[in-house]
């Protein structure tokens, strides 16, 4: 449940309201990057799929890439999912960024859409958190150019 923030009308220096959030988790709850990459399985997923770089792949191969039971698919992946694209029953966040992309079998494959403005820019952050994590000054200052 994300918590409704207080309004602080107290600035005169503005005619607008200006949110406050009395704790981090508040502020944590209601960030749609929080939202995006929780559970940790969730954002596992993600990164099992950036490693792909926009390959398909079926649903067993993607959460042993990620490490995670097969459970863990089911439980995230409409929300990875454009919301048509989402089970009729799903009722969560749907934020389209992986879709299917055909099938082997009776397996379908799905893939990370690297086109997408919100998956490039979790693979930069992923990519420079990467780099910067490394310690090699040189790389991180030729990336960060």
């Amino acid at each position: 449940m994300t918590p409704e923030p207080t309004t602080d009308a107290t600035d005169e220096s503005t005619d607008d309201d200006v949110t406050v959030y009395e704790t981090a988790s508040e502020i944590l709850d209601a960030n749609a990057l929080t939202q995006l990459v929780t559970p940790e399985s969730r954002a596992k997923l993600i990164v099992a799929l950036l490693i792909l770089e926009g390959d398909a792949d079926s649903p067993t191969s993607i959460v042993e890439r990620a490490g995670l039971g097969r459970n863990s698919w089911y439980n995230n992946r409409d929300a990875l999912l454009s919301a048509d694209a989402a089970d009729d029953d799903y009722d969560g966040p749907s934020y389209g960024i992986m879709e299917q992309e055909g099938s082997i079998g009776n397996s379908p494959l799905y893939r990370i859409k690297m086109d997408d403005p919100l998956v490039q820019a979790l693979n930069d952050v992923l990519n420079l958190a990467r780099v910067r994590r490394s310690g090699d000054e040189d790389l991180v200052e030729a990336y960060d150019r």
